[in-house]
């Protein structure tokens, strides 16, 4: 009861500062919003100005999602969009607490009172739930998925990664552990992805042809934003930090290397027995590091490995945990914050997960058989 006083008071606090600022609620949702009205009538998802040139990685009717994403909101295109914008708000909220439960739930934590408590502590504590939430972003659904192949057998873990791909590209990072986990997983994705772009591409072949050119434009286009996480990014654009501005390229390079490297031991985790929670973990925190832009509400998709593997670790990891997720709530305030907050999260994240050495053949023999005293006996 005082967790939940304490998140209707601090959310409540926060609805009211975003609307005395002129916030708008669902700002990120209002692109998907237009874009399914754009389906619905037989259009491109995509605005013009999208597909011709480059495109800035902020900005209003900017859509960036696969075809199927905008399909599948049409239903809410019907509705004015303020109303619109509340009920993917439920949305958001429930997927996201669904995806905390599950993860819980799998992680061994058997209350059901301190899975729901544990859930009220996120939605107060982790201030880029808020901002997600606000915003309309997709980490709600998104999470959940990342939640359902986290915990899900291969085949399921296949068929969660291909729906998120759909949504958003980026998750398909993850795409080589699982090819390296197996067969029924591969199989799992590839039947997902044919189950729902089939009918997609052929309702609406010319939106696929326009995504075609929409995302090289979107890689190509500006992430110079001052509350870009990504240190280039944020380097490129503060005036108050023009002296390092010199620091952009390396610190560019340095999040991809990470992303590569993290992809490559996601697919050596994948092959382990018991490896699958720490190679997804570290392909989605590829997945995010390897884009010109990391926004605030990003590093909501990583609490269900926080939530799975909490029961698992010693309490320095969790501390280790905890400091990671507190470095992200302060990341926007430099990038050496944002730095630390990725390395510190990545690091304690995988060793909560990290699969249990295999014991030798000797090794095993001698814990299973019984004490020499015992046998004669």
């Amino acid at each position: 009861m005082v967790i939940g006083v304490f998140a209707l008071a601090l959310g409540s606090a926060m609805i009211t500062a975003a609307a005395a600022n002129h916030v708008k609620l669902g700002g990120d949702f209002s692109d998907y919003w237009l874009a399914a009205g754009r389906m619905s009538g037989g259009h491109s998802p995509y605005a013009p100005e999208m597909l011709s040139g480059p495109i800035p990685a902020q900005g209003p009717d900017r859509f960036r999602y696969p075809p199927v994403f905008a399909q599948l909101l049409i239903p809410l295109s019907w509705l004015p969009e303020q109303i619109a914008a509340g009920v993917w708000f439920g949305v958001q909220s429930v997927t996201l607490a669904l995806a905390l439960y599950i993860a819980a739930r799998a992680g061994g934590v058997r209350s059901r009172w301190d899975r729901a408590i544990a859930v009220g502590l996120a939605f107060s504590l982790y201030l880029p739930i808020y901002d997600g939430l606000m915003k309309g972003n997709v980490e709600g659904p998104m999470t959940l998925l990342l939640a359902l192949a986290l915990v899900a057998s291969e085949r399921g873990a296949g068929i969660a990664l291909a729906c998120a791909t759909l949504i958003k590209v980026v998750p398909g990072a993850a795409l080589p552990a699982l090819a390296a986990r197996g067969r029924r997983a591969l199989a799992g994705f590839v039947a997902a992805c044919a189950v729902l772009v089939i009918p997609s591409a052929l309702l609406a072949p010319g939106a696929w042809r326009d995504y075609a050119v929409v995302l090289p434009n979107m890689l190509a286009g500006s992430v110079a934003y001052q509350n870009n996480l990504a240190p280039a990014g944020a380097l490129a654009s503060d005036p108050g930090l023009a002296p390092y501005a010199g620091l952009a390229v390396p610190a560019h390079l340095l999040f991809v290397g990470a992303a590569v490297l993290l992809v490559v031991l996601s697919i050596w985790l994948a092959r382990r027995p018991s490896g699958w929670p720490a190679a997804l973990l570290a392909a989605t925190v590829g997945s995010i590091l390897a884009p010109g832009a990391i926004w605030y509400h990003y590093t909501v998709v990583l609490l269900p490995f926080v939530f799975y593997g909490w029961g698992r670790t010693s309490i320095r990891v969790r501390l280790g945990l905890l400091a990671g997720l507190t470095c992200f709530v302060f990341a926007t305030m430099s990038p050496l914050v944002s730095i630390l907050a990725f390395a510190t999260f990545t690091g304690f994240g995988l060793a909560a997960l990290w699969p249990p050495a295999r014991s030798s053949p000797a090794t095993s023999a001698s814990r299973s058989s019984p004490p020499l005293a015992t046998r004669v006996s």
